[in-house]
């Protein structure tokens, strides 16, 4: 038993966690909208063409997530962490110097690869080896809350030094804010097991079976994988759409550049909530009550968003919609690999559907900005993001009504 008198040192990892997806994830996944009209107007180019950062970016993730996991056998945690930090400081103060876009393609794929080692898996990492099934969820949904305030605050403050300073200051001070926040955490705070503090992982409980499941190979051969792993892919495509995409659109249809920023920050920024709410009621309801009510909100706020070029007042239900929704590709994957396959080959299975998850995002962005060259407005690919959320709802829905038999 744990001494009541102490806070379990697992929680600290929750925090770190919290604060790597606040400011490290946040910074890939959700900021990179506000640069994409200013950086494309001084440079010259197409909104499609600096979209392909995003793309690139993303590739790397695939890239490093692919070998990350054999690197984290090689190397302490701790170590990769660190030096994935520092290069994906670098790699961004770099794009405040970069004057053509093959410097940002170049520094964008090398900061992608260091992402790999600095976000998501290893915070998946830290949390299973400190928690157990009991108290897993609630710890996976804290830790991965952080991207949604760290967008929230990141957005405001980089929109603010981009308005009276420039682009440029902004991705040095981007860069500054990780390095001096992150690093001295990661050193000083960061421990990979519970055994290196002297203590047994928290919410284990005697049903706890971390070594049953399906290995990897058994998983693949199942729909609901292969229903898991393209829905979680198209969620991601929509996500990094919106998040890359839609402060361009508000300030498309008429709203100001402060109030496109301020919408598309109360967005990201309501993800923390969003995210919490989610995994209590994945818990408490059950993962597919959960996960449907989720999907379901995700798919009405797109519709929303969509509408919002008639109706300004719908920019904000898009965000109490997105609230819940928009937490599904960061919330679900680990619950569902966990939920449907068990924990026998956890870190794989989770890896496979990051993979899943980088194609979406690499694509999105992407997608968003060539179909807005191609007919000068956002239409076309909502309405795309509308149908690709329905099948997300019916897909996902599936997955878990056709789960293996060991988990009847």
């Amino acid at each position: 038993m744990q001494s009541n008198k102490k806070i379990y040192y697992g929680w600290y990892m929750v925090l770190l966690g919290f604060l790597l997806m606040a400011l490290a994830y946040a910074s890939l996944a959700s900021c990179q909208g506000i640069f994409i009209k200013p950086v494309t107007e001084e440079l010259g180019v197409d909104r499609a063409v600096f979209s392909g950062v995003t793309t690139i970016s993303s590739i790397g993730v695939i890239i490093g997530s692919a070998f990350v996991g054999k690197i984290f056998k090689k190397f302490p945690l701790k170590t990769v962490v660190a030096v994935s930090c520092l290069i994906v400081c670098v790699c961004l103060a770099g794009f405040g110097f970069s004057t053509q876009m093959w410097q940002f393609y170049v520094l964008g794929s090398i900061m992608g690869l260091a992402f790999a080692g600095l976000t998501t898996i290893p915070i998946s990492i830290l949390i299973n080896n400190w928690f157990g099934v009991k108290k897993k969820g609630v710890a996976m949904s804290i830790a991965f809350a952080g991207s949604g305030l760290g967008g929230m605050v990141l957005t405001v403050i980089l929109n603010s030094i981009i308005q009276k300073w420039g682009w440029r200051t902004a991705y040095l001070a981007d860069a500054a804010i990780i390095f001096f926040v992150l690093m001295p955490l990661i050193l000083f705070l960061l421990v990979s097991t519970p055994k290196e503090k002297g203590l047994e992982r928290l919410g284990e409980g005697e049903v706890t079976k971390s070594n049953s499941g399906l290995t990897s190979s058994q998983a693949k051969s199942t729909l609901s994988f292969w229903l898991m792993f393209f829905s979680f892919f198209m969620m991601s495509m929509i996500n990094s759409g919106l998040l890359n995409h839609q402060i361009a659109y508000l300030s498309d249809i008429g709203f100001s550049a402060s109030a496109s920023a301020n919408i598309g920050a109360l967005a990201v920024g309501s993800l923390t909530i969003g995210k919490i709410i989610l995994g209590s009621l994945c818990d408490k309801a059950g993962l597919k009550t959960g996960s449907f009510v989720g999907n379901f909100l995700f798919f009405l706020g797109m519709i929303s968003l969509l509408f919002t070029t008639n109706v300004p007042f719908l920019a904000y239900v898009y965000i109490l919609m997105f609230c819940v929704g928009g937490a599904v590709p960061t919330i679900c994957p680990p619950l569902f690999v966990s939920g449907v396959f068990g924990e026998k080959d956890y870190a794989s299975l989770v890896g496979i559907l990051t993979v899943a998850g980088g194609l979406g995002a690499a694509i999105g962005s992407l997608l968003c900005g060539k179909l807005y060259d191609m007919t000068g407005s956002y239409t076309v690919c909502w309405s795309l993001f509308i149908l690709c959320s329905a099948l997300i709802v019916v897909m996902q829905w599936v997955s878990l009504c056709k789960k293996p038999s060991w988990n009847e």
